[in-house]
């Protein structure tokens, strides 16, 4: 993918509504030094002149990402199906893909530069199944594991220096941190009526998240009083009984 106007990555600076063209990435001349707050490092961060504070110079427009800064994906897939005989039928598949995706599409200032490339890999497991048992009974299952979710350290720097106002910078690469792998399983068990020649009803009953998963869905990175928090995860087990009627 080439010349988009926004980040495809979340939790970026979104650049979907424009950006500054009066206040371009070349007038982010000004080094500030601050401080890492977690490693105690120094950090340079840019701003600009004070000749470039004026709300005059707030002027937005949409811009493609020049075409140098494209996407690119390569992705494995295998998968297998078993038609349905002897009662059953099945189906597995497996897949991976390695990403180079720049996690800002546009450079808006040199503060979006560090650690801007999305280059982790990524993968996911299926596998569902279904056995017809005698009587009108039927047993099928769905499973489904995910590589974690990838994610970076950032920080927000907020101080009278940066005229732009707070700032939020990468402080290392996207995927030095990885969520716990994603594993939910389903069950359903069911028993099916024949009420007439074209008629038929089935009652069941169904499990999610069988195993009752708690993996982490989202976390934050920001540095601060919540860096490292899970902030999402897998909904808990639930179950359902239901009854479904075909004619």
């Amino acid at each position: 993918m080439t010349n988009l106007s926004n980040s495809l990555e979340p939790g970026t600076v979104s650049t979907a509504s424009g950006v500054n063209i009066l206040r371009p990435y070349n007038s982010y001349t000004v080094p500030v030094v601050l401080t890492d707050t977690l490693t105690g490092n120094p950090v340079t961060l840019y701003t600009y002149p004070a000749s470039y504070a004026s709300s005059s110079f707030n002027q937005f427009e949409v811009i493609n990402a020049p075409s140098n800064r494209p996407d690119t994906y390569k992705t494995f897939e295998v998968a297998a199906t078993k038609r349905y005989s002897h009662r059953w039928n099945g189906q597995v598949s497996f897949w991976m893909t390695r990403n180079h995706e720049w996690i800002q599409a546009i450079r808006p200032t040199p503060n979006s530069d560090p650690f801007p490339i999305d280059d982790t890999w990524n993968w996911e497991a299926r596998g569902s199944a279904l056995y017809n048992l005698p009587w009108g009974f039927e047993v099928s299952g769905f499973y489904r594991a995910q590589s974690g979710i990838p994610g970076q350290r950032t920080e927000s720097f907020s101080r009278p220096l940066l005229l732009q106002g707070a700032t939020t910078l990468r402080m290392e690469p996207l995927g030095a941190h990885r969520g716990p792998v994603i594993a939910i399983a389903n069950l359903k068990v069911a028993r099916n009526f024949k009420i007439r020649e074209h008629m038929r009803a089935q009652l069941n009953f169904q499990v999610f998240n069988l195993f009752n998963s708690s993996a982490a869905t989202s976390t934050s990175y920001l540095t601060g009083p919540t860096y490292l928090q899970t902030t999402g995860i897998v909904a808990p087990r639930v179950g359902r009984i239901g009854v479904a009627f075909s004619f």
